[in-house]
């Protein structure tokens, strides 16, 4: 299930992709709005679809929501009483840096919940009642997973809509690799490093069959 604050978020989300797919050159192309909204709502979608279904199949809830920032710095003085919104803020603001350029891919992040069911399983000799990093690295691996394949298979059809979709679910799925604060990536490197680096391996083959 989908609460409403996920629902707000990834509305939110949305919003914003459709705003920097839109923005070249220092111009925002209306044109464009309802082409990159399109794109927006399929990419991000997609995305949240396998992080749930991983989520439901390893025995936990996700939480989804935008990817926030509450410690700039090591110091206890840098740290804000309530997460500043970076999911929102940074990705429009390399875009306008930029002039449209950079296209910043990250706008939200997630957190896992164990079932009672999960508590109950016993691995080995020990008892996980948690959630552990391979949790977390899992729901990532396999999320990124879903959209090269997402990506790939929509690269076969010559249709312009669909050639946005391949391009920019490959390049969302990559931005998911960014190993900082609460992102995919970091939660993926804690979980395996050696997967890690398989996963930037992968998404650079993937990305020479897909983009050249």
């Amino acid at each position: 299930m989908i609460s409403k604050k996920e629902v707000l978020a990834i509305s939110l989300a949305i919003i914003v992709m459709t705003l920097i797919l839109s923005f070249s050159k220092g111009i925002l192309f209306t044109t464009k709005l309802i082409e990159s909204l399109i794109v927006s709502i399929v990419v991000i979608l997609f995305s949240v679809l396998c992080k749930k279904t991983i989520a439901k199949k390893i025995d936990t809830d996700m939480n989804i929501e935008i990817w926030g920032l509450q410690r700039f710095w090591i110091s206890r003085r840098t740290t804000l009483k309530k997460p500043a919104p970076m999911g929102l803020i940074l990705p429009l603001l390399v875009a306008f840096l930029s002039g449209g350029f950079v296209k910043f891919l990250t706008f939200m992040q997630f957190t896992l919940e164990a079932k009672v069911s999960k508590k109950a399983k016993r691995y080995g000799r020990h008892r996980f009642s948690g959630i552990t990093d391979w949790d977390n690295g899992l729901v990532v691996f396999y999320s990124m997973i879903g959209l090269v394949l997402l990506s790939l298979v929509t690269s076969f059809f010559d249709y312009n809509i669909l050639v946005q979709i391949s391009h920019w679910s490959f390049f969302y799925a990559a931005y998911s690799l960014i190993p900082f604060g609460n992102l995919d990536g970091l939660k993926l490197f804690f979980a395996s490093r050696p997967l890690y680096f398989f996963s930037i391996i992968l998404m650079a083959i993937f990305g020479a069959i897909i983009l050249l």
